[in-house]
């Protein structure tokens, strides 16, 4: 097919609960006219869902794999996380991806200190923590470190 001919998203695997999205991905450039054009696809967001509930521990092994977000047919991923705690010092989570011909997890080298960012404090915050590339493949947000007294983590990821 060639580049500037319109492309059509699968949408077989869309839950019935999604929202469709027209978005701009990229700019194609069309060599008959010389000009660069945007190139539109429908997108859809999933409803968010529950991802960890009430975590208190770092989590010391890496999570079965029914644990995780099914990713099939989104790109996107976005995590939403509410935490509660007295005295948080360092609170990490790392994003971690199912590899199904190793039949393990791996780090997707995205990791993040919740302590960093904008409205998180000793006792806590609601962040939209990250949004990363899904790529259609499982994904499980990790507690990989704390430092503090105590805290209690809600994460909600939205597919997209």
């Amino acid at each position: 097919m060639a580049r500037d001919e319109e492309q059509r998203l699968d949408v077989s695997s869309v839950p019935e609960d999604a929202t469709a999205h027209k978005v701009a991905l990229n700019y194609v450039f069309n060599p008959e006219t010389g000009e660069f054009f945007p190139e539109s696809r429908d997108l859809f967001s999933a409803a968010p869902q529950v991802h960890r509930e009430n975590v208190t521990a770092v989590d010391t092994e890496d999570p079965v794999r029914t644990d995780r977000i099914d990713c099939k047919g989104f790109k996107r991923c976005r995590f939403d996380v509410d935490v509660t705690g007295v005295d948080i010092t360092s609170l990490k989570v790392t994003l971690l991806r199912w590899n199904s011909l190793a039949q393990k997890w791996f780090s997707s080298g995205t990791s993040v200190d919740l302590n960093d960012a904008e409205g998180f404090g000793a006792s806590g915050g609601s962040i939209t923590l990250m949004e990363d590339e899904a790529f259609g493949t499982p994904l499980f947000l990790k507690v990989s470190e704390f430092v503090g007294t105590s805290f209690a983590l809600n994460a909600w990821n939205i597919l997209c």
